[in-house]
């Protein structure tokens, strides 16, 4: 693609039709790095009015820098405070694009996301969390409150995510566990069993609950 034309696509990008930014901004992504030269007008679409061109542009930053996005990590968590849900999952999909520790600097908006109002952010934020490590150990209170999660996706995504949490911390908090043996999610109570079992002499205190449990007449409950 000769330079003359991508000035042209670039031009495109600020056309008064949003459909018409919308194409450039993933014509200009498709390029790949051969658009490397216009990142900045691309990173500029992250300003633009209509959530479409914003998750298009976090798109095209990845596939024109690839792995060098990381450069461009503070534009993209600017997004989380986004109002509408698509362009914050969107810095999710990013992240992961990216690897989670390019994320580490932006901990506090993750974890505020993980409270977000849609279900598909708070699973996003679920799920990268775990993978930031020692630095997410002081946030296992607030993200063991995904585990009331209407959604069982998310209640899901919490339980796999405390695998990557130290034992340690996990047992200190066994007592948000428990009840979710009765859950109507065949899968969650299976995970659940599957991690209190493995708590060896912490679980003791609980016992008198999970024999409840079992004397119980509900079959989930057992």
């Amino acid at each position: 693609v000769s330079p003359a034309m991508m000035a042209e696509v670039v031009a495109l990008m600020e056309h008064w039709n949003k459909d018409t930014r919308l194409s450039a901004t993933r014509v200009m992504g498709n390029m790949g790095p051969e658009a490397k030269d216009f990142i900045n007008s691309i990173v500029a679409r992250f300003e633009d009015q209509y959530w479409e061109v914003q998750v298009a542009a976090v798109e095209a930053v990845w596939k024109v820098c690839g792995p060098d996005s990381v450069e461009h990590m503070p534009a993209v968590a600017r997004l989380l405070d986004s109002l509408n849900a698509d362009v914050r999952l969107s810095v999710f999909k990013f992240v992961r694009w990216c690897g989670p520790m390019a994320a580490a600097e932006y901990l506090p908006q993750i974890v505020r996301r993980l409270s977000d109002s849609f279900s598909d952010v708070r699973l996003a934020a679920t799920g990268i969390l775990p993978l930031l490590g020692d630095l997410a150990e002081p946030h296992l209170p607030v993200y063991l409150d995904r585990l009331k999660d209407w959604s069982p996706e998310v209640r899901q995504a919490c339980l796999e995510g405390l695998r990557k949490f130290s034992q340690r911390s996990v047992q200190t908090h066994l007592t948000a566990l428990i009840p979710l043996l009765t859950d109507n999610n065949e899968d969650i109570r299976a995970m659940v069993l599957e991690l209190v079992v493995g708590m060896g002499e912490a679980l003791l205190p609980h016992l008198p609950t999970v024999l409840e449990l079992l004397q119980a007449k509900d079959d989930a409950a057992r």
